[in-house]
């Protein structure tokens, strides 16, 4: 939507709209088939750009959690697991 004088306008609640889309932001989940997924939007507040915040949060606090985890783990020299357990936690295989 554009003022008669052709400014953009935000739509309701949302916030300025710059009339051109930002670089693309690489989502964290991959497309259907499995390619990286991106977005491309002028408005940063939208639906998918804060789900994508939301799981890349939880992704960082997930991966403290590992990391605080495997610390404990690697500093107790009575530890039962193996380096081998480790790198299945680390790489997953």
């Amino acid at each position: 939507m554009e003022h008669l004088n052709g400014t953009p306008v935000p739509a309701p609640g949302r916030g300025p709209v710059t009339g051109r889309a930002s670089a693309p932001r690489l989502l964290p989940w991959p497309s259907p088939e499995g390619k990286p997924s991106y977005l491309v939007t002028d408005h940063h507040g939208g639906y998918l750009s804060r789900l994508a915040d939301d799981v890349e949060a939880t992704q960082l606090a997930t991966g403290t959690d590992v990391l605080g985890l495997a610390r404990t783990v690697l500093d107790d020299p009575t530890s039962p697991y193996t380096t081998g357990d480790l790198q299945l936690i680390v790489y997953g295989r």
